[in-house]
């Protein structure tokens, strides 16, 4: 038994100083009778599949998913405090609230526009 072990350490000891020699060697290829160009010129092609196909493969499980969870979504009880809420409010608050989103959103495009400008100088 212990000789079994004895030469499983020589032959692993054999095997590293092999690497060993080869792996610092500055060569970059270790010679192999041809047989990774053999194996390189078996290999098939690559296939590329049409874009359109591609992009549907993506995006079709990403919109199931969305939509399951969608549906999921208790919709009739947002619609219905939002709707409750919208009552409540006088004229004055619905025009206040509309002229703050239009502020904020005419504001958005020239806060990034100066951003990027700053950005690309």
């Amino acid at each position: 038994m212990t000789n079994e072990i004895k030469c499983e350490r020589n032959l692993d000891s054999e095997f590293d100083t092999f690497l060993a020699k080869h792996l610092q060697a500055p060569q970059n290829y270790i010679e192999d009778e041809g047989f990774s160009a053999r194996v390189m010129a078996g290999l098939p092609k690559p296939y590329r599949i049409n874009p359109l196909l591609e992009k549907t493969i993506l995006w079709l499980p990403v919109l199931l998913i969305s939509l399951l969870v969608l549906s999921q979504f208790p919709w009739r009880e947002l619609v219905h405090n939002g709707y409750a809420f919208l009552l409540t409010m006088s004229v004055v608050h619905i025009l206040k609230i509309s002229l703050a989103l239009m502020g904020v959103f005419a504001a958005l495009p020239v806060i990034f526009g100066a951003k990027r400008r700053l950005l690309t100088f």
